[in-house]
């Protein structure tokens, strides 16, 4: 990240269950778009790039180097959103023992509209 960013861990127990981390890449050139040009080269390599539904009307891919999406131990996913042609921000969540219940790909895209909505209401 090279804008703002933050982390959250929750710390209801040890290891941390969840965790989730977002921040601004405002440094690339081409937003969103500078990660579709890496997407053969992601999945070519054991990784992954998925563009899914808009969240709020912004674009959005899942990505990673690799894909430990369903990991049976810290299970991880990458979600990036294109909020101008020049600035996307991403999200990442890692969960230690994911279930049905805890897939971090689910998590990410809750994440994501919750920061859509406080992008828009001015915060």
């Amino acid at each position: 990240m090279n804008g703002p960013a933050c982390d959250w861990h929750d710390t209801s127990a040890v290891p941390t269950p969840i965790s989730v981390g977002s921040g601004f890449i405002s440094k690339s050139t081409g937003g969103l778009s500078s990660l579709y040009v890496q997407a053969e080269s992601l999945k070519k390599n054991g990784g992954y790039f998925e563009p899914i539904d808009p969240i709020q009307g912004y674009p959005v891919v899942l990505y990673s180097l690799v894909d430990d999406r369903k990991a049976k131990l810290n299970a991880v996913c990458n979600l990036g959103v294109g909020v101008s042609d020049a600035l996307q921000f991403t999200v990442t969540v890692s969960v230690t023992n994911p279930s049905q219940q805890h897939d971090p790909c689910t998590i990410a895209k809750t994440a994501a509209d919750m920061e859509i909505t406080t992008i828009k209401g001015g915060a």
